[in-house]
């Protein structure tokens, strides 16, 4: 075992309170668990058989911050370091002694403690052990039981640890996994995040079809063939789509030169848009069920499933209380994932046909350009045929190219605004002003007009009403 004194002792946090961790106070849980592999923990829970309340205002105090009670029937505190970004938890035992807390805990690697005043190690259900051989092991199926949650927390610590999980665990999860009907919108999307945002978050997709919660979380998709230019039936297809991005993402440059860290950045708390991203891919056929038919000749069709699945894309992000804007990238990356490749089936992509993507994209251009490619992939139809991967590669490159040297140029620097409309073509405010504008970004964009004195000239001639 590693020395968990010298580890505990150098971290910042717990040397700002180290006096206050008195015999009958002990750091437990996921910070133990990551300081015995060297993580910097961001989340420390503390169990203290003193009273709850009272410690956690001395401990807040230490990092001028405020205590609040996250639950206060079950006496759970909580302080926010906000210059540390880390979150301090403080609950009473489960128990009478801090043996019996640990058996109420999820996994065995989370039942773990450390009296730092004593520097005693407490490990009742051979959490190191499991440590060391990289096993996900619940305590009992009880656990599961108490809280169904814990099921996809079991599928989390696996994607996040890249640790597998223990045969009868496996059993245990599959046979529970109904129970997370039970669990509140805002947890599940809390443990959801926590695994798309890591480097192989796609991975959930198919772990949540293995152990039966996808059709709890997600039971619009059914398991249906798509006929003749897919190679995989739909619900794999949507989590090879999503594998994909994975792989995309991390050769990004490669595909979008010039994007730097723009998947890092967080859309809400909890909420990257790499994470958006993975969620978007794996819900974006999510409307063909719905939308399935088929000719006389028995061919299969999917007319109009991605305005099928932009509604239900939205409900979902609705029910699971993503924030507006993560709600729309997430919608949109549904509604338009077939614009590329109409615009790939045009041959010869025009300015102004690249213009009008980029402007009903904007927001989350980029999103939709990887999941293009991640679903060519996932939809394995030939090198020769229009939509394939390399023929959807030429077409990201040239939309991509024209995004960065032209469009946003543009944009940034429009050659002239509403009031210009309204002075030449004297009418008042309302829709035809942005009909106009419009208009004279497209023509720009292919070239008409390039100058502020083309664009009033143009604009000179614009008939209202054709």
């Amino acid at each position: 075992m590693r020395d968990l004194w010298s580890i505990a002792s150098s971290d910042r946090v717990i040397a700002e309170i180290a006096d206050l961790l008195l015999p009958d106070t002990y750091l437990v849980g996921g910070c133990i668990r990551d300081m015995l592999l060297v993580r910097q923990p961001h989340d420390f829970d503390i169990v203290t058989f003193s009273p709850v309340w009272s410690f956690a205002k001395e401990v807040a105090s230490r990092f001028g911050a405020s205590a609040f009670w996250m639950d206060q029937s079950r006496e759970i505190a909580r302080i926010v370091v906000k210059d540390n970004a880390v979150t301090i938890d403080i609950t009473p035992p489960k128990g009478s002694d801090i043996e019996e807390d640990l058996k109420h805990r999820d996994i065995t690697i989370n039942a773990m403690a450390f009296s730092f005043s004593s520097r005693k190690f407490i490990d009742p259900l051979d959490g190191l052990r499991d440590l060391g051989n990289k096993i996900i092991r619940v305590i009992s199926a009880n656990a599961l039981v108490a809280d169904p949650l814990r099921v996809l927390r079991c599928l989390r610590f696996a994607i996040t640890l890249d640790f597998s999980i223990q045969v009868e665990t496996v059993e245990y999860l599959k046979r529970y996994a109904s129970g997370i009907r039970d669990v509140s919108p805002e947890r599940i999307k809390q443990e959801l995040l926590l695994c798309l945002n890591e480097k192989q978050g796609s991975r959930l997709f198919g772990m949540l079809d293995t152990f039966g919660l996808l059709e709890e979380l997600f039971p619009y998709y059914q398991d249906l063939n798509q006929g003749l230019h897919h190679r995989w039936p739909l619900k794999r297809h949507v989590i090879e789509t999503a594998n994909e991005i994975d792989n995309l993402l991390n050769e990004i440059e490669a595909y979008l030169p010039e994007i730097g860290e723009y998947f890092s950045e967080p859309i809400e708390a909890g909420a990257s848009r790499a994470a958006l991203l993975r969620l978007g891919a794996f819900l974006h056929d999510i409307g063909k069920p719905e939308t399935m038919s088929s000719d006389r000749d028995g061919r299969l069709h999917f007319y109009q499933h991605a305005i099928q699945g932009t509604r239900l894309v939205r409900s979902i992000a609705r029910e699971l209380t993503f924030a507006a804007k993560s709600c729309d990238i997430l919608s949109g990356i549904v509604e338009h994932h077939m614009r590329l490749l109409d615009l790939a089936c045009q041959g010869d992509i025009s300015n102004r046909a690249m213009h009008r993507f980029l402007k009903t994209t904007q927001g989350y251009v980029p999103e939709i350009l990887v999941h293009a490619l991640a679903d060519a992939w996932a939809t394995g139809k030939d090198p020769g045929y229009v939509g394939s991967r390399p023929d959807m590669e030429r077409v990201i490159s040239k939309v991509w190219s024209y995004y960065l040297s032209t469009y946003l140029q543009q944009t940034l620097s429009p050659l002239i605004d509403g009031h210009d409309v309204m002075h030449i073509l004297k009418i008042e405010p309302g829709p035809q002003i942005g009909a106009c504008l419009k208009m004279v970004e497209e023509a720009r964009a292919e070239g008409f007009v390039s100058t502020r004195i083309e664009a009033l000239n143009y604009l000179q001639n614009i008939k209202l009403g054709q």
